[in-house]
């Protein structure tokens, strides 16, 4: 077993800051990128996916959201070993800066009115390459941050990575809200969409910042001068870690579908089934990032208390107990004021369990191979989890379209549930083991 390296100290300082804000900072815009489409799918699913049931507009647009997660796994792997080779920094900037060229990319797309169905494949293409380089973020933002601080806040430091998601969302909410507000009506499916896209520049910050502030991870650069040989990352893990890798992953995609399930779908439930307007959305949208930046800090803090498969067992069996029949109220919600409270509650519940996801995966894999293992198991949990809203809205399509949305919902929560239940009473405790 390894030491704990910086983990032995029981204070944060300013470096430890530093890795913390990259981890931070690299997994906003990383997600950024993945909610923009998100937000606008129920607004632009016409322009790409034309067709007289909206129903199976909603599923191609969700499907090209879907199809990038194909792609991480290759990411992960590559800049995985990038990052276990050379470092988690150069890493970060590399994964980077192809996430800024293909996310800025979207918003040059042509519409099917302009070259048929050239549109589609050319956002699905470029969904396809945005998702390599969304995969290989998480070998740096993942690891740099939670391998090199005092074991005391590896669980804190986990849930705020988590957490970023509803920053992110918080982020996307916020620019969607602005953009509706600049291009209302028609005029958002002639501009404001591109506009929108056009955020994908945010990831120069990261760059900016990891290259001129940030110093390596402290824990690999022990370890790599002390190794007498370099480990082959993803020969190793299936040798020595298959068992860490299956209990991870299966944890890790759990929560990835609850997330992606419930946040990738408010949207168009809130527009579909609420009937709200795209402002009122947007401002839903924005307490829902509230709820989703809580939620996992509440339980990365928690889980270094009790431990991490406890924390995720508990996380299940509330959104049993309390996200399922919420969603089969929330169809009588058709005001922000009335729709408000549902939301933040199921946005903080699906993301309580999951405060514990990126410390446990830390926890599971040596120095050496971290940032593959991490970023590996991470991005094929989810490949899986990212598919909820294209298989959600294909379950809705074969019951009867939009009316069956509140009922997909529920028995989908509370499916995922079951399953996070099941398989966190069998996984293996990893706290304390770094």
């Amino acid at each position: 077993m390894e030491g704990t390296g910086t983990g032995t100290k029981e204070r944060l300082t300013s470096e430890h800051w530093k890795w913390i804000g990259t981890s931070i900072l690299t997994y906003t815009f990383d997600l950024y990128d993945l909610f923009t489409i998100l937000l606008v799918t129920p607004f632009i699913s016409e322009l790409f996916f034309p067709s007289s049931v909206p129903v199976l507009s909603l599923v191609g647009t969700y499907a090209s959201f879907g199809i990038a997660f194909v792609t991480r796994p290759f990411g992960a792997a590559h800049f995985g070993i990038l990052g276990d080779r050379i470092g988690r920094r150069r890493a970060i900037i590399y994964g980077a800066l192809g996430l800024m060229v293909t996310a800025t990319a979207l918003a040059a797309l042509p519409t099917y009115a302009m070259v048929g169905v050239l549109a589609p494949a050319l956002l699905i293409t470029v969904r396809l390459v945005e998702g390599y380089f969304v995969g290989g973020l998480a070998a740096g933002s993942h690891t740099i941050g939670p391998e090199n601080v005092p074991e005391r806040y590896r669980g804190l430091v986990g849930g705020l990575i988590w957490t970023t998601a509803g920053i992110a969302y918080l982020i996307a909410a916020a620019w969607f809200l602005l953009t509706a507000i600049m291009y209302p009506g028609s005029a958002y499916l002639a501009w404001g969409w591109r506009v929108m896209f056009l955020s994908g520049l945010f990831p120069l910050i990261v760059i900016l910042f990891v290259t001129y502030a940030v110093r390596e991870s402290e824990l690999w650069s022990t370890a790599k001068r002390r190794a007498k040989e370099a480990l082959p990352p993803l020969r190793t893990i299936w040798h020595r870690y298959r068992r860490q890798f299956a209990f991870a992953a299966m944890i890790t995609g759990g929560w990835a579908f609850s997330y992606y399930l419930t946040q990738g779908l408010f949207p168009s439930f809130l527009t579909f089934v609420n009937h709200l307007g795209k402002t009122e959305v947007g401002y839903v949208m924005m307490l829902a990032a509230v709820g989703m930046m809580l939620g996992p800090m509440a339980g990365g803090e928690l889980s270094q208390h009790i431990g991490r498969k406890w924390l995720s067992l508990m996380g299940g069996i509330l959104n049993i107990a309390i996200s399922v029949p919420l969603f089969l109220m929330l169809p009588g919600a058709r005001t922000f004021a009335t729709a408000a409270p549902y939301v933040f509650i199921i946005s903080f519940l699906s993301g309580f369990g999951s405060g514990m996801v990126v410390a446990y995966l830390n926890e599971s894999y040596p120095t050496l191979i971290r940032a593959t293992g991490v970023a590996f198991t991470w991005n094929v949990a989810f490949a899986v989890g990212g598919m909820a809203p294209t298989i959600a809205t294909a379950v809705m399509a074969s019951m009867g379209g939009i009316a069956a949305f509140p009922r997909v919902m529920a028995l989908l929560t509370g499916f995922i549930g079951a399953w996070i239940v099941a398989v966190s009473l069998a996984a293996p405790e990893t706290k304390g083991f770094l």
